[in-house]
């Protein structure tokens, strides 16, 4: 009688069945020529993670030896895959976001098994991380539009065949919309004794920047301080942003921004003739004969007098 013993192999999920490794022993010292045999397996490319028998073919027979087996055990073990992701994200407000994508995925050799994974493995991207205005993400499948920085991870799902290794996430960032207030228009006020309020104006081809939707109502991404001026000078007043968390102004990290706002001077006049009250000589009193005549402004500091020609 004799003892054949086979031994184990394995191969992952997918993978061509190998059995040239597998060692075949015999007890009392047979040469392995004593015995004719050959070794199988039930186990296929697509078999699933398990065990299965490694034995005799079928038809083994051999009439001069009692043949004792001890089976072998081919393990089929999970398909170890990388995946390669392509990272995503954009400014707020746009519409070119594009979402972290996954370009391949590898097997443990560095072949691209895309293709072979498809139908078989769920492969989902989700989203964790903390939005600027404090909104938090966790494992969503759901892009954020909200600016700020957060890791998008690629989770498999739908088949224990796969197992998923490596680094299998990346950052995703959206960044706050940049508003650049030198494209605004300010017009300039000329001095004519009353109080002028700013008055802002958007270019029509800068709309897309200082305009946002909400609920079908266009609005603007700031708010203007609410200040008037009178006299001919170079004004500043305050522009603030209404939503800080997702738009900023252009070379600055705080929410407002100081502008200028002009009333130039205004080109004084007479109003009718100049009057003169006569006088006779020797009677002159400046207080009732200094030529006097109203003007657009100032009145009580122009002073008119006599000069001789």
């Amino acid at each position: 009688s004799v003892t054949v013993t086979i031994g184990n192999a394995s191969s992952q999920y997918g993978e061509k069945i190998d059995l040239s490794g597998v060692s075949v022993t015999y007890s009392n010292n047979l040469p392995k020529d004593g015995l004719k045999v050959e070794i199988t397996t039930d186990a296929t490319e697509e078999s699933v993670v398990n065990g299965y028998l490694i034995y005799l073919l079928d038809n083994y027979d051999d009439a001069n030896y009692n043949v004792t087996v001890n089976y072998g055990t081919y393990t089929v073990m999970q398909r170890q895959v990388s995946v390669t992701l392509t990272a995503g994200g954009g400014e707020y407000a746009s519409e070119n976001i594009t979402p972290v994508s996954y370009s391949q995925v590898l097997d443990r050799n560095g072949q691209d098994i895309l293709d072979f994974v498809k139908g078989k493995l769920t492969l989902t991207v989700t989203y964790t991380g903390v939005a600027n205005s404090g909104e938090s993400f966790t494992n969503s499948t759901v892009m954020p539009k909200l600016a700020g920085t957060y890791i998008a991870t690629v989770r498999g799902s739908g088949n224990a065949n796969f197992i998923i290794v490596g680094e299998p996430f990346t950052q995703f960032v959206i960044t706050q919309k940049e508003v650049d207030a030198s494209k605004l228009v300010i017009a300039n006020a000329v001095y004519d004794k009353q109080s002028h309020k700013p008055v802002v104006s958007v270019p029509e081809q800068y709309r897309d920047m200082f305009y946002f939707d909400d609920n079908g109502v266009e609005k603007l991404v700031f708010t203007q301080y609410e200040k008037e001026f009178t006299y001919a000078a170079t004004h500043i007043f305050v522009l603030t942003l209404n939503d800080e968390f997702n738009y900023k102004w252009k070379s600055s990290d705080v929410a407002e921004r100081e502008v200028q706002f002009v009333i130039e001077k205004a080109d004084n006049e007479l109003i009718g003739n100049i009057a003169i009250n006569g006088w006779q000589f020797g009677d002159y009193d400046a207080a009732v004969n200094s030529p006097n005549a109203e003007v657009k402004f100032g009145g009580d500091r122009i002073v008119f007098f006599y000069f001789v020609a």
